[in-house]
């Protein structure tokens, strides 16, 4: 509980890149309720329709209009979700663009999110439309 809150109110990584991570996530892993709760909150950190279907399962990253930074971490979380182990270069651009202690925040993020994603889908947990998951402050 305390890391999940931590991870959404972390000041270390921005809100708009953590939805990107995370919706990334749900889409890959293909987690429904992961991308419903979370599409809102993309949408509040100026996350836009061209960016959330390019972050689909089967989307093109490069044709979202991401800032070379987003891109470079869009791009190892679906190489570190997809392959389990991404290429030594994958890592070096998400850390150049962001530092150490970013890039160990967002490894965090894409593995509480792909974990989450996993029970949730082990669990079956039907998307509910009308609620809508509020971060804490």
């Amino acid at each position: 509980m305390l890391a999940g809150r931590a991870a959404l109110t972390s000041t270390v990584v921005p809100a708009r890149l953590r939805e990107l991570v995370i919706l990334r996530i749900g889409h890959l892993m293909r987690c429904p309720y992961e991308v419903a709760q979370h599409t809102h909150l993309a949408e509040d950190c100026g996350v836009g329709p061209r960016q959330r279907n390019a972050l689909a399962a089967d989307g093109r990253l490069a044709e979202g209009g991401f800032s070379p930074t987003e891109l470079a971490v869009l791009e190892m979380t679906t190489e570190l979700i997809t392959s389990k182990s991404p290429a030594p270069a994958t890592l070096d651009r998400p850390r150049e663009a962001l530092g150490d202690e970013q890039l160990l925040e967002v490894l965090m993020i894409i593995s509480r999110w792909s974990g989450l994603a996993l029970m949730i889908n082990a669990l079956d947990v039907d998307v509910d439309t009308g609620t809508r998951f509020t971060p804490p402050h």
